[in-house]
């Protein structure tokens, strides 16, 4: 934004007031101007435009007693200067991504439409992100190498007609593969899960690897050890898990390049024991607006040996649809806090107070440090609330009465209410 200052004089003995009117688009300032009797003054004009280009405005000082002052604009709009960001390192095989963030000074909400001049290398999530009104959205700009040592560039644009363009230089260097992030599978106690993950080959080529696996017998490939996958094609490496006990199960599956490159992608595997279905829903059940509280049981079937106290975590999974429901309306408290004995169930305190109807299915999922993971279904029941009050209104006929009655907020925040 610039700013500059029109110079005004008030010829009279007495003190005036222009009315003032812009025209063009990234004008700012007062609507009025007031000189008192004599008086020389500065009007300072803001301009600070949202689209870059050139057109013709004007500025007009209106008074019934001093007549019209009026100034022919030519505003200019430059282009904004590309925001050079920091360059990435990532080992190839992987992504590492980059947060901008944007802003929409205006009072409607804004669709922006993205364009990424290397989409092999870097990508925007999400693609077509929109500003609510006056507020700022955050955007990922994601990197994925596909050489190693090679500066790789590219250039993200991000445009809606209504604010002009936001444009980024950007760029990133492929580094050695490492080790990737970790891949979990869970399977019950005896039984066995199939699991995969894929590799993605990073680059323009094909490329030929070998994959073994390093672990305990819980864990088994079941595919072969030699593949060629295609440029940038993603290959499924499918394993199996079958745990023995109830713990954790680390293990890692190796993809080396056939090639002279002597690459290594490696993949840790952590394998979850979790314990047979419980037989048994837990229901709690109470109207809406009411509080009822209940102490259940859950039995850790299958812990095998414990050496020492172990501590053990709890949550409650909950359907998306209801999440925020379940979140306010139901505490889960445990009664112990450390697994002592093979045999032990552990009490846990269930406090539920909806404050409108609803029915839904939760688990109360339950996991210990050293491995092993219990879920348990609890059956949430909250029905129409009883009556409030009876409201009794009289009036004579063709004429109007009123009553009025109180509302409570049981929240800390100001609430709306809607009247039906």
């Amino acid at each position: 934004a610039v700013s500059m200052e029109i110079t005004l004089v008030n010829p009279l003995d007495m003190a005036v007031t222009f009315s003032v009117e812009k025209v063009g688009h990234g004008l700012i300032g007062d609507d009025t101007f007031q000189l008192a009797a004599g008086e020389t003054g500065a009007y300072e004009l803001l301009y600070s435009p949202l689209i870059a280009g050139e057109e013709p405005g004007s500025i007009t000082f209106s008074n019934d007693k001093v007549g019209e002052v009026w100034y022919e604009l030519t505003l200019q709009a430059l282009p904004a200067e590309p925001v050079v960001l920091e360059p990435l390192r990532c080992a190839v095989g992987g992504q590492v991504a980059q947060e901008v963030v944007l802003e929409n000074p205006t009072g409607h909400a804004v669709d922006l439409a993205a364009t990424v001049s290397n989409k092999r290398n870097f990508s925007v999530v999400p693609l077509n992100p929109t500003l609510p009104p006056y507020g700022q959205t955050a955007v990922q700009i994601v990197y994925l190498p596909s050489s190693v040592g090679v500066n790789e560039v590219g250039q993200v644009t991000l445009h809606a007609p209504a604010l002009g363009s936001w444009e980024y230089h950007v760029s990133g260097i492929g580094e050695q593969p490492s080790i990737m992030p970790s891949v979990e599978s869970t399977a019950c106690v005896g039984h066995s899960e199939s699991s995969s993950f894929g590799f993605r080959n990073p680059f323009p080529d094909m490329l030929r690897v070998i994959i073994t696996m390093e672990g305990p017998e819980e864990f088994s490939l079941l595919c072969k050890e030699r593949h060629s996958v295609g440029a940038f094609q993603t290959f499924m490496v499918p394993f199996s898990f079958t745990p023995k006990m109830m713990t954790e199960v680390p293990a890692r599956v190796y993809i080396h390049a056939d090639d002279a490159s002597n690459m290594c992608w490696t993949f840790p595997l952590r394998g979850l024991a979790e314990a047979p279905p419980h037989n048994e829903t837990f229901r709690v059940h109470v109207r809406a607006r009411e509080l009822t509280t209940q102490v259940i049981e859950v039995p850790l079937v299958g812990l095998g040996v414990i050496n020492a106290a172990e501590p053990f975590v709890h949550e409650v999974v909950a359907d998306p649809a209801v999440q925020s429901l379940v979140a306010r309306s139901l505490v889960v408290t445990p009664l112990e806090t450390r697994i002592v004995r093979t045999d032990q169930s552990i009490p846990f305190q269930l406090e539920f107070h909806p404050l409108r109807p609803f029915t839904t299915t939760v688990s109360l999922v339950i996991s210990r440090r050293s491995g092993g993971r219990w879920r348990f279904q609890i059956h949430l029941a909250a029905d129409e609330p009883h009556v409030d009050d009876v409201i009794s209104i009289q009036a004579p006929m063709s004429q109007t009465s009123s009553v009025s009655f109180s509302l409570v907020n049981q929240f800390p925040a100001a609430a709306d209410f809607k009247a039906y």
